[in-house]
């Protein structure tokens, strides 16, 4: 077996509802999270239950649509208050115990309905700190 096939099978994909299910206290090495928008409340109970699943070490990942894309016309949703910064998400990390290793937004082109726009993607990668 080769090292790659031993990581391959150490993997494990847990797909869920995150607004019912909790995912198991620090428990990943890592919890990835893409273009999950939703009111502040929710996002912030989902953001914290995120957070809480990360085992020491161990890294979330979360892109998302930045707030700019509003202000520059992209064809989202106009709900501005849906949309995060890398700082946004930042405040809402449980206490101390991170340390950010990319925060920022990323530049990019996107076509949508035949149209080419230049959007934003948040981008935070946070480590949880070793115990």
């Amino acid at each position: 077996m080769s090292g790659g096939d031993a990581v391959a099978d150490r993997i494990t994909w847990q797909q869920a509802d995150l607004t019912r299910w909790t995912p198991p206290a620090a428990s990943f090495d890592l919890v990835s999270a893409q273009f999950m928008h939703l009111r502040p409340e929710p996002m912030a109970r989902l953001f914290g239950a995120l957070a809480d699943a990360v085992a020491p070490g161990g890294h979330l990942l979360v892109v998302g649509h930045h707030p700019s894309d509003v202000d520059d016309h992209v064809p989202r949703p106009s709900d501005r208050e849906m949309f995060y910064t890398a700082e946004d998400l930042v405040a809402l990390l449980p206490d101390s115990g991170w340390s950010v290793v990319v925060g920022d937004a990323r530049l990019n082109s996107q076509t949508i309905e035949g149209k080419v726009y230049e959007v934003r993607d948040t981008v935070l990668r946070v480590r949880r700190d070793p115990s």
